[in-house]
Parts: C-alpha cells; structure tokens; sequence
C-alpha cells in the first residue's frame, strides 16, 4: 500500500516538473508586461534569428553525425575527425556568439525593471547547460592505435 503510493507519487512528480519547466517560461514573460510594441519587438528579433539558428543546429547535428561515425567505423581517420571536431567546435562558437547577439537585443528594447528581471531570469536559467549535448565526446579523442 505505502509503496503503491509513494510509486504513484514518484510517477506523478516525474511528469509534473517538464510540464513545469515548459510553463515557467511563459509566466515569466507575462510576468515582464510588455507592451504590445515591444512585444511586437521581440518577435520580430526572434524571427531575425530563428533561421539561422536552425541552420546552425542542423550543421551541428550533421558533424556530430559524422564525427560519431568516423570514430566507430573508421578510427584511422585520426585527422579527418580532428578536423569534423573543430568545424564543430567553429559551429558551436557561432551559435553561442548568435544567442549572444539575439540575448542583447532582445534586452535593449526592455525598461530597466524588464531587464532586471530579464537578466535575473535568463541567468538561472543558463545554469543549466545551453546547449545540453547528446553525444559527449570527450577531448582529446582517443582512437586505438594499431
């Protein structure tokens, strides 16, 4: 009985927090009041952006793809790799100097109290990885020697 309940409540608790965390972003923007000319703003900034973010995520995904297949079927293409590795590396700066330049200019059109809590609010979040990897591929990459 006590372990049904406590299983029912671990079960609910596990699809409670995404539903949570998707949520949390959105209270947090009502909770800016943006006018509807920033609003407007901000949508056109993420518009401005959102493609070639895209196009960065899908040439992240396809080196990644590559690299991974290089290192498994392939381990004496030491050079090729380490080269997929630092077009990958390349598109990762890319995309963090992107939301760096996305993240400022949505905050410019902000009042000092938005911002605060803009900044505040962002800041939390980024604690937690910003682009949470799917593959970890420790460097440096080791290959087997023959």
């Amino acid at each position: 009985m006590v372990r049904s309940f406590f299983f029912s409540c671990l079960l609910l608790v596990s699809f409670a927090v995404p539903l949570l965390a998707q949520e949390s972003y959105r209270e947090f923007a009502r909770g800016l009041n943006l006018s509807e000319p920033q609003r407007a703003q901000v949508e056109g900034i993420k518009r401005k952006y959102m493609d070639e973010w895209w196009a960065l995520r899908m040439e992240s995904a396809r080196k990644r793809f590559e690299l991974r297949g290089l290192q498994r079927y392939e381990p004496d293409q030491r050079e090729k790799a380490e080269r997929v590795q630092r077009e990958l590396d390349e598109i990762q700066a890319s995309k963090l100097r992107l939301y760096r330049q996305y993240m400022g200019e949505v905050s410019a059109v902000f009042n000092e109290e938005q911002r605060g809590l803009f900044n505040r609010f962002m800041g939390r979040e980024n604690r937690r990885p910003v682009y949470p990897p799917r593959y970890v591929y420790p460097p440096p990459y080791r290959f087997h020697e023959r």
